[in-house]
């Protein structure tokens, strides 16, 4: 199964999902931190409007005493802990204080540290009373050889619990936005990858043998990829197709001067020739029977794309029919014991040349019963093929059971077949097993194949 860790659509929705949460992120943030820079100026702006109203009621004697008339001041100032407060400071040559108002608001309490280097204007933060938060601004102005400093701040506590609000309710809206926005993404992408997931069902019908091509109505992306498969698909095709006629054709070909020789061989002028004659007789059947063989090999494995996999189910019997029909003449009963219903990812052509070749093997030497029994556990698939012949001695058993042997030039017989069956059991990654059957007293043969189907998922396609 394809795992969510390599899935594109899974990797580029993660990929965005980390996007946009950074980006709403950094979009909460600097939200937060405009909407805090735009309150503090305007804060700042009307404690600085109120500076220049107090400068306008604030007046000096003959004797520098500063007088403020506070009947035309802002009301604020005149209620205790109003959460707007002012305090006019006036400092002499070397920074002391020399005089000092505050507004009623502020009671007792300094406003603002003084700091003899401000030569104009400061913003400052500071806790007043019952420990409330201010944020307020110095001005400081030269006033004959002295120094006039004009302090003005404002409760912020109350826009604190409002921007708190704001955070809140605007994160509320990011998280929104983020379900919103992702959950868009996840639902287009899963519709632009729906040409992909039609793909992988054809790519499943392809390998079962339902379909011969895969559908070219695809994104424009991706089209050039299927018309290159599709086309190797049919180079393939049409190469085994070719390859098979040119074998039928060469095997039919050699039939003819084949039955000369044998004719040859019977000629009664060869009789004073009789060791010559033997020799050209046997080995005139010897090619006879390989390309009988051959012919067979052709009928039993029919044209099908390469890759193609092989259904146990429906393959098999649809083979014992097939070898039945070219042994007609023997009255075969081949006995089909399938103990596993399932879809071996192998080569469809392999398996049935493997097949084909271990029947084909028992029906030249049965009496009448063969019996082929399909089994599988956790770790293999074996097939076995029994028949009631003759079967063969434990010394010939290991003559063909030798790795690397060609069985073919060894021993007549059983030789071509399973040289054959072997080359593909092996090439499978299997074993081969040769004995004799306990059940019908003849010759067995026992292939062992690792168990590598169904890891996609797939299922028997439904009956033709």
């Amino acid at each position: 199964m394809i795992t969510a860790q390599r899935s594109m659509r899974y990797r580029f929705s993660f990929i965005m999902g980390i996007i946009l949460v950074i980006s709403l992120t950094i979009l909460w943030i600097i939200t937060g931190m405009a909407t805090r820079m735009l309150t503090e100026e305007y804060i700042t702006e009307r404690v600085e409007h109120e500076i220049d109203s107090l400068l306008t009621e604030l007046n000096l004697d003959d004797h520098d005493y500063i007088k403020l008339d506070e009947g035309h001041t802002d009301v604020v100032f005149h209620h205790a802990f109003s959460g707007h407060y002012f305090q006019i400071r006036l400092l002499n040559e070397v920074g002391q204080v020399t005089q000092s108002q505050r507004s009623r608001s502020l009671g007792e309490m300094d406003l603002a540290p003084l700091d003899i280097q401000v030569v104009r204007e400061s913003r400052f933060k500071v806790t007043g009373p019952q420990g409330t938060h201010l944020l307020g601004v110095t001005r400081t102005l030269p006033l004959r050889e002295q120094r006039l400093v004009i302090s003005v701040a404002e409760e912020v506590d109350l826009y604190e619990q409002h921007f708190r609000w704001f955070q809140v309710i605007f994160a509320l809206f990011c998280l929104t936005l983020f379900i919103g926005v992702f959950g868009a993404l996840v639902f287009l992408l899963k519709r632009e990858f729906r040409p992909f997931k039609r793909l992988e069902k054809q790519l499943t019908l392809l390998s079962s043998g339902e379909i011969r091509r895969l559908d070219t109505e695809v994104p424009n992306e991706i089209q050039p990829l299927i018309h290159q498969f599709n086309w190797m698909l049919e180079t393939a095709e049409q190469r085994v197709k070719r390859t098979r006629i040119a074998l039928d054709n060469l095997a039919h070909s050699l039939k003819r001067p084949l039955t000369i020789l044998m004719q040859t061989a019977d000629d009664p002028e060869l009789a004073s020739l009789d060791e010559q004659r033997t020799l050209l007789t046997n080995n005139s059947r010897l090619m006879h029977g390989i390309i009988e063989r051959t012919l067979r090999r052709a009928r039993l494995v029919d044209i099908s794309l390469p890759g193609q996999q092989f259904v146990i189910s429906h393959e098999v019997p649809i083979l014992i029919h097939t070898v039945k029909s070219l042994y007609y003449q023997k009255k075969l009963e081949i006995d089909l014991d399938l103990k596993v219903d399932t879809i071996c990812l192998c080569d469809r052509e392999e398996m049935l040349e493997l097949l084909g070749n271990l029947l084909d093997n028992a029906c030249k030497w049965t009496k009448m019963k063969i019996l082929l029994t399909i089994e599988a556990d956790d770790e293999e698939i074996r097939c076995i093929v029994e028949d009631d012949g003759p079967g063969c001695s434990e010394e010939l058993i290991h003559s063909l059971t030798e790795r690397g042997r060609r069985l073919d030039e060894e021993v007549e017989g059983h030789g071509l077949g399973l040289a054959i069956a072997k080359e593909i059991i092996d090439q499978l990654g299997g074993h081969l097993e040769l004995g004799r059957s306990n059940q019908l007293g003849g010759f067995l043969a026992r292939c062992h194949l690792p168990k590598v189907w169904d890891q996609m998922g797939m299922h028997p396609p439904s009956p033709k």
